[in-house]
């Protein structure tokens, strides 16, 4: 059994989602603006055009009893027609812009210390690392996740010793900045993200595809994936890198 929430909207607010949709010709917008189903808002403004266009059709038929429109008339009629076209094409840009800056009060992700503990939970998991005798060390920049007490608490209950380099000096930790000017340049600056499920799902893609399927010269010409296999067998001799 599926229970079906009803929502009883005003009058006020109907005129005011039946008026932005027809400035601005874009129902699906102005559905995300005010949260309410597409489907309604398009149900609205088909009912709004039928009760129009049957008062147009009898204020036609009363008009036609009369004496036809001048050249005047019909010059007025197509600047009225032409301000109408650029009201809608500017309302619809002031909407998008709106709904933008709604959009990003309300979902903008943010990565906190639990969000880094979690991930490298998972990761000394995947790799058998978990218990460890070894201290680990985990080189990281001067993020806020990353000086937070939190992250400080987490590193010292799992053994890990944490290291924070120098700041504006991303050659420190030269790895993981060489990958996120990849991830930049290959992948974030492609696209233009509507939500944030849809960058988690490409740039998923694009990782697997990373670690399958691109070749990297410092590992010679293998992708990550069989490097990584390599050096488990104990076949892999990696090229000095000169500090």
């Amino acid at each position: 059994m599926v229970w079906v929430t009803r929502h009883n909207y005003s009058s006020k607010l109907k005129d005011k989602v039946i008026k932005e949709a027809l400035e601005t010709g874009n129902c699906a917008l102005v559905a995300r603006r005010h949260e309410i189903a597409e489907y309604t808002v398009r149900d609205w403004v088909r009912a709004h055009k039928t009760t129009k266009n049957s008062k147009n059709s009898s204020d036609k038929d009363t008009a036609n009893n009369s004496s036809g429109t001048n050249a005047a008339s019909l010059e007025q009629l197509s600047e009225s027609q032409e301000n109408e076209r650029l009201k809608k094409i500017i309302g619809e840009k002031d909407l998008e812009i709106a709904i933008l800056k709604d959009l990003l009060k309300k979902n903008e992700p943010t990565l906190t210390a639990q969000d880094v503990a979690t991930t490298i939970s998972s990761s000394l998991l995947r790799r058998k690392l978990y218990k460890q005798v070894e201290k680990l060390i985990i080189r990281t920049d001067n993020g806020p996740q990353f000086i937070s007490r939190a992250f400080g608490e987490f590193c010292a209950a799992h053994n890990l010793e944490h290291e924070r380099i120098p700041v504006k000096t991303p050659n420190k930790n030269a790895h993981i900045e060489s990958f996120n000017s990849i991830l930049e340049d290959e992948c974030l600056s492609r696209y233009v993200f509507q939500s944030y499920e849809e960058a988690y799902k490409i740039v998923s893609e694009f990782i697997k595809h990373y670690n399958r399927n691109r070749i990297h010269s410092s590992i010679r010409y293998l992708t990550p994936e069989e490097c990584y296999k390599a050096s488990l067998k104990g076949t892999m001799v990696f090229k000095a890198v000169r500090l």
